[in-house]
């Protein structure tokens, strides 16, 4: 069919039209408030990165920041719900490694974490601590690793459920040190340190802020450390690097920004500018290490291979562990 003039015309100012929408908009930016999605709940450690950034974010940028907490199904709500918000640049998501863990126990997959975001970058990482009872027999990491391997089984690990990061975590070191336990799942982080602390559990690899109160008080020993460096707050506690033998091994959460795929180009590349700048304010490192947590800034591509390499090596685990419905 051959389009009338008139007709050519019209379309070819309505796809202007358009254009010069789509241009103004962006050079516009921002001009409302913006949204950033947290998958935990208030006074978190995920929360309080996200709360950080917002306040830096919104003198930056000279408008409102504001954080929406959405929790549950293992931070399936609040991914789910990112992914699916306007491409606009005014959603915004504070993700963390609960991104590519507890969305394999889902059938469909409710998002890609790979597919359905662009990452800006990633901001901090909180490593992992093995921690166990003050009176336990356990002294030393070898002595978790002697004794689950002449005890098949009989060892308790503490986690926060099946898929979770605590389970899958402890079961990357079950298989790097060829020990076995039996995990025993915990809906309240802090139930999990108490009972690990009375030696109702053996172990528990837990993150630092929950667990620092119990460490002061003498009721819990740490015994392993995730990050590659150890920790000025527990100087003492090797890392599992150390450990292994392996320099870059690492048992950490990470945090970092998205937005969703499809957002323009122009606008990400002022949001890049923005969380970088941001996460480099002593306030924002400040309140990361009181959350227990080590700044560690990457720009959005190393965060992509982070999260593409952590999506695959956990869905593999998660299928071993028969958690993949």
């Amino acid at each position: 069919m051959k389009l009338k003039p008139f007709a050519i015309l019209s379309a070819l100012m309505l796809a202007m039209l358009g254009a010069t929408t789509g241009a103004r908009a962006q050079s516009d930016y921002p001009s409302k408030p913006i949204r950033i999605m947290v998958s935990a709940g208030p006074a978190t450690a995920p929360d309080v990165v996200a709360r950080a950034m917002a306040e830096e974010l919104a003198k930056q940028m000279g408008v409102a920041v504001s954080v929406e907490n959405r929790e549950g199904a293992g931070g399936n709500i609040a991914h789910a719900a990112a992914a699916k918000a306007p491409a606009d640049g005014y959603n915004l998501l504070l993700g963390s490694s609960t991104m590519v863990t507890s969305v394999h126990l889902v059938n469909p997959q409710p998002f890609s974490p790979v597919r359905d975001f662009i990452p800006l970058g990633r901001i901090g990482e909180i490593p992992l601590l093995a921690v166990v009872g003050a009176e336990s027999r356990f002294k030393t990491w070898a002595d978790v690793v002697n004794y689950s391997r002449a005890n098949p089984g009989k060892m308790n690990f503490a986690t926060m459920g099946k898929g979770s990061a605590s389970h899958l975590f402890t079961a990357t070191l079950e298989k790097e040190f060829a020990m076995t336990g039996v995990d025993v799942s915990y809906k309240s982080v802090n139930q999990g340190i108490i009972d690990t602390s009375t030696g109702k559990v053996d172990m528990y690899l837990a993150n630092l802020p929950p667990a620092i109160g119990l460490l002061q008080a003498g009721k819990l020993r740490a015994i392993g450390v995730g990050s590659t460096t150890r920790l000025p707050a527990l100087p003492d506690v090797p890392t599992f690097a150390e450990i292994t033998g392996k320099p870059g091994y690492r048992a950490v959460l990470w945090y970092g920004t998205f937005v969703p795929t499809g957002t323009p180009p122009a606008i990400i590349a002022r949001l890049t500018q923005e969380v970088a700048k941001a996460a480099a304010t002593p306030s924002v490192k400040a309140r990361i290490e009181a959350a227990g947590g080590v700044i560690s800034i990457a720009p959005g591509k190393d965060m992509h291979e982070q999260l593409e390499a952590d999506y695959q090596r956990f869905g593999n685990l998660a299928k071993e562990l028969g958690l993949v419905k």
